[in-house]
C-alpha cells in the first residue's frame, strides 16, 4: 500500500478470531527504511457461544491473581427466556457480577441502574468448594460479561486475609429455552437454604409469559399486539419499556376485544421506566395492546422497546 501525502487511504481490517477470549493486534505504519512511524492497536474480545451444538450449555474456567478480577464474555441467542449461571468456585472469595449488552461501562452500578430489570446480585459471594445459580429472566440478546471478582477491603465487609489467595472459578452457562423459544413447558425446583418453612405466607400461580420486541415514534401511531386470554386465566399483565438506556416515554393501551368491537380498558401514563397494566380475572378471548412514545421532554430517534 502506498501513502500519498496529505490524501486519505481507507484500509479495510478483517476481524476472525478462531478462538474465543481476548485478542490484542496492532496495526502500523512502516516506512520503507522499515520505521515504524504510527501505529493504532486494537484489542478484540471473542465471546462463547451458546449454540445447539454445544446444547446451549458451556463451561468455562479462569483463574487471577489476587485481587484481579476473572471475567468471562458469552453470547446469549435471540429467544433466550433465562440465563442460568452457575457459579463453582476452587480458590478465593469470589462474586459474581453480571453485565448486558446495553451496557454501563461500571459494573459496579449496573444493580442501581437497571435494578427494574435483573436481580440484585451484590451478595451472591462464594468461597472454595462453594457453589451457587443466578438466574436472569428475559435476557438481553447479545454479549454478557460474567465476571468474577474478590472483595478486597475488609473494612468494608471485604475478603480476609485469609481469601487473598489467588482466584479459581468455574462457571456453567445454560440459555433456557433458546432450542424451543415457544415451548411453555419447565420443570421447577426450589431448595431452602435457611430456617424450616411454618407455612406458606404467600400463595401464587405460574403464568406464561411472551416477550416481543418492535419500535414506536411519536410521529406515527404505535404497533398493536393482539393477545388470547384463555379461560380461567386469574390475572393479565402487560407493559413496555425501553430496550436500552433510552429516556423516551412510553404508554401502554389496552383494549378488550372479547365481545368482538374493541373498547378502550386502562391506559398507563404515569409511570417511571416501564408503563404496565394489571387486569384481574380478565375475560377470555382477543385483547389488544399498544404503546405511543411521547418527546414531551426533548426531541428523540425512535427507540426500541420491549414489551
Amino acid at each position: 500500500m502506498s501513502l500519498v501525502l496529505n490524501q486519505p487511504v481507507a484500509v479495510r481490517v478483517h476481524i476472525a478470531p478462531r478462538t474465543p477470549g481476548v485478542h490484542s493486534a496492532a496495526l502500523e505504519v512502516v516506512a520503507s527504511s522499515g520505521f515504524v512511524v504510527h501505529q493504532v492497536l486494537a484489542t478484540i474480545i471473542a465471546a462463547h457461544q451458546l449454540t445447539a451444538a454445544n446444547g446451549y450449555t458451556l463451561r468455562v474456567r479462569g483463574s487471577a491473581e489476587w485481587p484481579r478480577p476473572i471475567p468471562f464474555f458469552v453470547h446469549v441467542p435471540v429467544g433466550t427466556q433465562a440465563l442460568r449461571v452457575e457459579m463453582r468456585t476452587h480458590a478465593g472469595r469470589l462474586n459474581l457480577m453480571d453485565e448486558d449488552p446495553a451496557t454501563l461501562d461500571n459494573l459496579e452500578w449496573r444493580t442501581y441502574f437497571k435494578g427494574y430489570r435483573y436481580p440484585f446480585s451484590y451478595y451472591f459471594r462464594l468461597t472454595s468448594g462453594q457453589s451457587g445459580v443466578e438466574l436472569i429472566p428475559q435476557p438481553q440478546a447479545g454479549v454478557w460479561e460474567l465476571t468474577a471478582t474478590a472483595v478486597a477491603d475488609p473494612t468494608f465487609g471485604g475478603d480476609s486475609a485469609q481469601y487473598r489467595v489467588p482466584g479459581d472459578v468455574e462457571l456453567v452457562v445454560s440459555a433456557l429455552g433458546a432450542a424451543a423459544p415457544d415451548a411453555r413447558q419447565d420443570t421447577l425446583a426450589f431448595v431452602n437454604r435457611l430456617a424450616p418453612l411454618a407455612g406458606a405466607t404467600t400463595v401464587a400461580e405460574l403464568g406464561a409469559r411472551r416477550t416481543v420486541t418492535g419500535t414506536v415514534d411519536s410521529s406515527a401511531a404505535g404497533p398493536e399486539y393482539e393477545l388470547q386470554v384463555d379461560s380461567g386465566t386469574t390475572s393479565l399483565r402487560v407493559g413496555a419499556e425501553p430496550t436500552s438506556d433510552s429516556l423516551a416515554d412510553l404508554n401502554v393501551y389496552l383494549f378488550d376485544c372479547t365481545t368482538g368491537t374493541c373498547f378502550l380498558w386502562d391506559v398507563d401514563f404515569v409511570h417511571a421506566t416501564r408503563a404496565e397494566l394489571l387486569v384481574r380475572t380478565p375475560r377470555p378471548g382477543k385483547w389488544r395492546r399498544s404503546s405511543i412514545r411521547l418527546a414531551s421532554r426533548a426531541a428523540r430517534p425512535a427507540s426500541p422497546t420491549r414489551r
